[in-house]
């Protein structure tokens, strides 16, 4: 076992895969900048316009949903550690939703950040703006 893989890592439950589900997606992942990303060159120059507008002003429906999905799949391969978003992928699993979301979430305000996404109710949505992350 590669022991930096695992480097500032944390167990993190993901909502289910299915509405409803109360069996959460245990993960191991960690917490990528967006910011670093960008600097590194892990964003797409496509890309950067949305990862600037979702980083200052969070959702919003002027950010357009396919730059959204790219993104958050984007920040999924960077967090993910095990599984990894390859094993996923690999697996034919695709990540719902909800899923990507919790993980941006995560990514940006730690493990506090996904007690919305564990009720399963109306505060599960995605906040509107970058106050409430």
């Amino acid at each position: 076992m590669d022991n930096q893989r695992y480097k500032n890592t944390f167990a993190v439950d993901l909502p289910g895969w299915n509405e409803g589900d109360s069996q959460p997606f245990r993960v191991t992942m960690r917490r990528p900048s967006l910011l670093s990303m960008a600097a590194a060159g892990r964003i797409p120059n496509e890309l950067m316009a949305a990862a600037q507008q979702l980083f200052c002003e969070g959702y919003t429906e002027n950010l357009p949903l396919d730059q959204l999905g790219k993104l958050l799949l984007a920040v999924a391969k960077e967090a993910l550690v095990a599984p990894a978003y390859e094993e996923l992928e690999a697996a034919g699993c695709d990540l719902t939703d909800m899923q990507l979301a919790a993980i941006y979430s995560f990514a940006q305000a730690g493990v506090r950040a996904l007690l919305p996404f564990r009720d399963g109710g109306d505060s599960a949505a995605p906040p509107r703006d970058g106050k409430a992350v």
